[in-house]
């Protein structure tokens, strides 16, 4: 089962969320986050590092964007999902939508 939630990110801000709980334990998952401009472009944004994206025995992901990161984001509004894989090597897809840059005034 997948859920829509879309997300806001402040560019030059740390960017923290966490989503409802799947009710699994998801210690033994990987995780990655794909973050594109669109559907179908060919470049992406790929979180997969443990300081990125938290998986707990809850069921809840975590994720956590630096603020120099979510600076470097050069479209404002754009799509992700989230991509889980156990320990049997199935992956699942829970959570994706949308994003929005809300871009920031401050430069440099």
């Amino acid at each position: 089962m997948t859920s829509r939630q879309n997300l806001v990110i402040y560019q030059g801000e740390t960017f923290e969320f966490s989503f409802d709980s799947l009710g699994i334990d998801l210690t033994n998952y990987t995780s990655k986050i794909y973050f594109r401009e669109n559907v179908s472009a060919q470049a992406d944004t790929i979180l997969s590092d443990v300081t990125n994206i938290t998986l707990d025995a809850a069921g809840v992901i975590s994720i956590r964007i630096e603020s120099a990161e979510t600076y470097s984001f050069d479209w404002l509004d754009g799509v992700y999902d989230i991509w889980l894989v156990d320990d049997s090597n199935v992956t699942s897809r829970p959570y994706w939508g949308s994003v929005t840059i809300v871009e920031t005034v401050t430069r440099g």
